[in-house]
C-alpha cells in the first residue's frame, strides 16, 4: 500500500548520537541528525482523542501514517514543531504502512 501522494508531506526523524565522556572527564554531548521521512499527517479525530492506553491525548498532536519504522520515544519534526512517539500501530506486513501517535514535546 502506497501513502495517498496528495496528502504526503516531509517530516524530519531526529536521530542522536549518543555523548561520551573525554579523557579529561568531561562529558560531550552527542550529535543530532534529521532525516527526511515521507509521510501523511492528520490531527486526532474525536476517537482519538479520548483517554487512550498511554494517556490523554490533545489537538495539539497528531497521527502520523508513514512506511517507515520509528522508535517509541523517537523525536520528529513536524513544520517547525517537535514531536515525541507516544504509540505505534504495525501494520507492516500486510499493508506495508506504520501508524504512529506523536505527542507535542515540551519546550
Amino acid at each position: 500500500m502506497k501513502l495517498p501522494r496528495k496528502f504526503k508531506t516531509i517530516i524530519y526523524k531526529i536521530e542522536e548520537t549518543g555523548g561520551y565522556y573525554a579523557d579529561n572527564g568531561k562529558w560531550v554531548p552527542g550529535t543530532q541528525q534529521e532525516v527526511p521521512v515521507e509521510a501523511v499527517v492528520m490531527p486526532l479525530n474525536n476517537e482519538d482523542l479520548q483517554y487512550d492506553e498511554n494517556g490523554t491525548y490533545t489537538s495539539l498532536d497528531r497521527k502520523i501514517y508513514t512506511q517507515e519504522q520509528f522508535e517509541l520515544g523517537q523525536k520528529v519534526r513536524i513544520g517547525s514543531d517537535i514531536f515525541k512517539i507516544n504509540e505505534g500501530k504495525d501494520y507492516g506486513d500486510y499493508a506495508g504502512i506504520w501508524i504512529y501517535f506523536a505527542v507535542r514535546a515540551g519546550d
